[in-house]
């Protein structure tokens, strides 16, 4: 993930197969790599456990505001070095902006108050996750904008929410994996998850029908989340 200009690279394995809990930075301007530290400190950023094979994304402000902008990596899922708890599905946030800064007048960022999030409905690995922004009560078309309305994921209404695709899970107690097809999304006003049994009680257009659906059967697989469509041709240009 990269924030601030800078680009970050999380846990892992190290030598003799050992799981990290380092957080990298790498600076373009600089061609150089360091230990990143905590925003406005100089202590070491690390996450709670060693951990690899989860899922990351960032936790920040939409694009186009100004100034100092808060911002959180958000480690989900993966194998863990904890005794008794090897396969993970607690969310690590790592702070990588200042969270007092502003926000330019937009919808107060209610994220920032949030120190921790519920586990996953059960444990996960190899899979992926994506921060989407939708507003409330509005059908979700994030693939186009019309006259006087931004991108839902740019729009100062629209509230964050985390899908977690793909991966695999423990399937019983002898090592045996199954794999995850079925997304789960985290609602973080709520504080809750929500799974694909919900989508016959949402609208058919609503944010979590569609993000519900977004099923796939991949495994350490890559996801990038694209800006959407250029309004000439959402108008049939």
């Amino acid at each position: 993930e990269s924030f601030g200009g800078k680009l970050f690279y999380v846990g892992g394995t190290v030598e003799d197969d050992m799981l990290s809990d380092d957080v990298w930075q790498y600076d373009p301007g600089a061609d150089m790599w360091d230990r990143a530290v905590t925003p406005g400190g100089s202590n070491r950023l690390l996450l709670r456990i060693g951990r690899t094979a989860f899922a990351m994304t960032l936790l920040a402000e939409p694009s186009g505001a100004s100034g100092p902008s808060p911002g959180r990596l958000l480690i989900t899922g993966g194998v863990g070095a904890e005794s008794g708890m090897l396969f993970r599905a607690d969310t690590e946030m790592l702070p990588l902006g200042p969270l007092e800064g502003r926000n330019s007048g937009r919808t107060p960022a209610v994220w920032r108050d949030v120190a921790s999030v519920p586990p996953m409905p059960y444990s996960r690995c190899s899979c992926r996750s994506v921060m989407l922004r939708a507003v409330p009560g509005r059908p979700y078309t994030p693939w186009c904008s019309t006259e006087g309305q931004p991108f839902q994921n740019t729009s100062a209404e629209a509230l964050p929410y985390m899908v977690v695709l793909g991966g695999e899970a423990p399937f019983d107690h002898f090592g045996e994996m199954r794999q995850t097809v079925d997304p789960v999304v985290l609602d973080f006003v709520g504080g809750c998850w929500h799974e694909t049994s919900e989508i016959s009680r949402e609208p058919p257009d609503s944010f979590l029908n569609v993000a519900l659906r977004m099923r796939t059967d991949r495994v350490a697989f890559a996801v990038v989340v694209a800006q959407g469509m250029p309004r000439v041709s959402a108008h049939g240009g």
